[in-house]
């Protein structure tokens, strides 16, 4: 199983893909394997799957105890469309090993749960809209047209503007 994460690691370093690590920094995700996450394994990131016409980087390290996601330019993940409120999305984060720490030497969060901002058009888990609610790897996290959809009813894919894929 190691020389699988090594041979990923080295086919990303090949291919010159980049994460953004959310201090405004761009990453080489080379760097990945000096920061790890959850319990031994690769940090938490947001792979960007759909972003509409906004030109997003390929993944955001989560690597804070709060990440807000919104149109704010103070926004730790700013998504550009006008559908998106100020402060649309919080991840929470909690727990956390004292060992493992983010290359500036805090502690990593090792769960995490997302929290809606009452947004109009709502935040969405696996294509359903949600308020809050636990995140495991694999979740997909959507943003877009859903004013008219229910809290725990789902919403086509097409009308998703946004969608970042938790791991």
């Amino acid at each position: 199983r190691e020389r699988e994460r090594e041979r990923e690691r080295e086919r990303e370093r090949e291919s010159g893909r980049r994460v953004e690590f959310l201090t405004n920094t761009m990453v080489n995700p080379a760097l990945r394997a000096q920061s790890m996450g959850r319990a031994g394994s690769e940090m938490t990131v947001l792979g960007v799957l759909k972003s509409g016409s906004q030109s997003l980087p390929e993944s955001f390290a989560i690597l804070k105890f709060e990440t807000t996601i919104g149109r704010d330019p103070a926004s730790d993940i700013k998504l550009e469309w006008d559908g998106i409120s100020r402060l649309h999305s919080r991840i929470i984060g909690s727990g956390g090993d004292v060992n493992v720490k983010t290359p500036s030497g805090a502690p990593v969060p090792s769960s995490f749960r997302i929290e809606d901002c009452g947004g109009a058009n709502g935040t969405f888990l696996n294509g359903v809209r949600i308020k809050q609610a636990i995140l495991r790897d694999g979740d997909t996290i959507g943003f877009g047209r859903g004013r008219s959809v229910e809290f725990d009813d789902v919403i086509p894919e097409r009308y998703l503007e946004y969608v970042l894929h938790f791991r």
